[in-house]
């Protein structure tokens, strides 16, 4: 029998420790030394376990600028390297990292899918990732149908993106 995970309030968001009772996050250096990471992680827990629940996720609101509503991702999205990448080509305020990774199964693709949420002005622009190639231009090519199958939480996608994948294995 598993025991229960009595600290699941302490979760790594946006390369920070976050505390999902209070609020309070904690900056993690990476590249971190997993023995350093362990003992800072153990700490982030042993400090907030007394937290009492007070924090509500923060809401853009729509009707923010499409620039206001991108330094709002960049403040409070949940990011990972593939939105990223659909934010360093598309935005007008420029997050200019030199990255270029795509979604490699459904929880990166839920990153991408909120980040087209905050700013539905990418979708209209994400033709220009077909740029970058390969996985992304087949990405683009199915978007509507990733989205779809993850708004009904098809248990398929995840095969799905699989299939694109190796596809494009050798596409480089």
């Amino acid at each position: 029998m598993s025991k229960k995970n009595k600290t699941a309030y302490c979760v790594i968001r946006n390369e920070k420790l976050l505390c999902t009772k209070c609020g309070r996050e904690q900056v993690v250096p990476f590249p971190i030394d997993m023995d350093m990471f362990s003992a800072m992680n153990t700490q982030f827990q042993k400090s907030h376990k007394d937290c009492k629940q007070t924090y509500t996720p923060p809401i853009v609101n729509m009707e923010l600028t499409r620039e206001e509503r991108e330094h709002w991702w960049l403040e409070h999205g949940e990011r990972g390297q593939s939105s990223k990448s659909i934010f360093a080509k598309l935005s007008v305020t420029g997050l200019k990292e030199a990255t270029c990774n795509y979604p490699y199964d459904p929880d990166d693709f839920s990153r991408c899918y909120a980040l087209l949420k905050i700013v539905p002005e990418f979708r209209a622009e994400l033709h220009k990732m077909k740029e970058e190639g390969g996985v992304w231009s087949d990405y683009v090519d199915n978007w509507d149908k990733m989205t779809e199958m993850y708004e009904n939480k098809d248990t398929g996608m995840y095969g799905f993106m699989q299939t694109i994948l190796e596809e494009n294995k050798y596409d480089k």
